[in-house]
C-alpha cells in the first residue's frame, strides 16, 4: 500500500521548500524542471524519480537521512504505484492498522457509505458483530475491533486530518447485531454532527429524493486516492480520472445531506425506535 507514502513523500518536499525559504520557481530553475512539474511534485498529482529527489533535496538543503529517506520513499513509489491496484485482505487487524496510517497521512478524508456505520464512529459492539458477519475468523476478532477503536483516536487529536463523514438514514436501519447494540451506535452517531472537533458528520434522509447511486461506500484522501471496499478485497484508485468522479460523487451526495442539530435529530429518532423495539423484547 503506498498511499500514505506518496503523501509523505510529497508533504515533506513542500515543507522542505517552505523552510528553505525558495520559491516554485527559483526550484524549477536550479533543477531544469518547469514551474508546473515542482508544483504537482508537492501536491502528489505527479510521482518524481529516484534521481529528481535528489536533485531537489540537494537543493533544497536537505540533512543527510532525510535525503536518503525521501530517495527511498520515491523509489518505493515509483515500483509500486499503479492506476488500479485491488489487494486482497491479509487480516483484519493489518488492513485497519494500514487504514489508520494513511488516514494519518492525509490532510482531509471524505468517507461515504451507504448501509454501514463508517468505522470511526463504530462502537465495539457494532465493530464485532460487522467483523463477525464480514467472515473475520473468530480468533482475530477481538485484535481487529482494537485496531479500528486505535483509529478513532485520530477524531480528538489536534492538527490534520479533518474528516467529512456522510451516511445515509437507511446505513442505520440496517440493523446489526440486535436493537440494543443499534440504539448505542445510534446514539453515538446522533451526539457525533454536534460535538464539532475535526469531523463533520452528515446523514441522508430517507425523505430526500435523490438523482445518484453509488453500489459502495468509499473513502477520498485528499482528492489523491480514493479506496473502495469490495466482497473480496479492497480497490485503490489513483488514476486522475478516478478519484476526479469519486470527488464529483462525493460533492453529489454532500449536498443532499443534512448536517448539525437536523442531522442529529434523525439519528436521536433512530436511536429511540430501537431502544422501544429492545423494550419489547422478552
Amino acid at each position: 500500500m503506498t498511499t500514505p507514502s506518496r503523501d509523505e513523500l510529497s508533504r515533506t518536499l513542500q515543507a522542505l521548500r517552505a523552510e528553505s525559504g525558495l520559491t516554485i520557481r527559483a526550484v524549477a530553475e536550479k533543477i531544469g524542471m518547469s514551474d508546473s512539474t515542482v508544483s504537482r511534485l508537492e501536491t502528489g498529482r505527479y510521482v518524481p524519480t529516484p534521481e529528481q529527489v535528489e536533485q531537489l533535496v540537494t537543493v533544497l538543503g536537505a540533512r543527510p537521512a532525510v535525503r536518503r529517506h525521501l530517495v527511498a520513499l520515491a523509489r518505493d513509489v515509483r515500483e509500486r504505484t499503479t492506476p488500479r491496484q485491488v489487494l486482497l485482505r491479509s487480516g483484519a487487524a493489518s488492513a485497519q492498522r494500514e487504514f489508520g496510517r494513511i488516514e494519518a497521512a492525509a490532510g482531509h478524508v471524505q468517507s461515504f457509505s451507504p448501509v454501514m456505520v463508517l468505522g470511526l464512529y463504530q462502537t465495539e459492539d457494532y465493530a464485532r458483530a460487522v467483523f463477525l458477519g464480514s467472515g473475520v475468523p473468530a480468533r482475530s476478532v477481538a485484535s481487529a475491533v482494537r485496531a479500528r477503536m486505535d483509529r478513532q483516536r485520530l477524531l480528538h487529536g489536534e492538527g490534520p486530518p479533518s474528516f467529512t463523514q456522510l451516511l445515509t438514514e437507511g446505513a442505520l436501519l440496517w440493523q446489526v447485531g440486535s436493537a440494543a447494540v443499534m440504539a448505542e451506535q445510534s446514539d453515538r452517531i446522533a451526539d457525533a454532527p454536534r460535538s464539532g472537533g475535526r469531523a463533520r458528520v452528515g446523514i441522508i434522509p430517507s425523505s430526500q429524493v435523490v438523482d445518484v447511486f453509488p453500489m459502495t461506500g468509499f473513502d477520498l484522501y485528499d482528492e489523491r486516492a480514493v479506496i473502495v471496499g469490495t466482497i473480496t478485497g479492497t480497490a485503490f484508485l489513483r488514476s486522475a480520472g478516478d478519484v476526479g468522479d469519486y470527488v464529483t460523487l462525493f460533492r453529489r451526495l454532500t449536498e443532499l445531506a443534512v448536517f448539525g442539530d437536523e442531522a442529529a435529530a434523525i439519528v436521536a429518532r433512530i436511536a429511540d425506535g430501537y431502544r422501544a423495539m429492545d423494550a419489547s423484547q422478552p
